[in-house]
């Protein structure tokens, strides 16, 4: 946590804390689909939470996350 606080994303891990059902995802095996599925849902629900975007940490697998988020682009997801 120390490193993404460092990184810029204080804003992402607010909304996390206030809405906690969204962190949950984290920790339960969830797929990146399936965690941008659920953000795009809570945005939906509540406009106010201002999500414009995602940021995608590769932690060393730009590989991986360029084929993923290729994918994802390719389904209009």
């Amino acid at each position: 946590m120390k490193f993404a606080i460092m990184c810029g994303i204080g804003p992402s891990l607010r909304v996390l804390k206030e809405r906690e059902h969204l962190a949950s995802n984290m920790l339960s095996g969830a797929t990146p689909q399936d965690m941008l599925e659920e953000i795009a849902m809570a945005q939906s629900r509540e406009p106010q939470l201002g999500i414009s975007g995602v940021h995608f940490f590769t932690f060393g697998s730009v590989a991986k996350t360029i084929e993923f988020t290729s994918a994802a682009t390719s389904v209009g997801a």
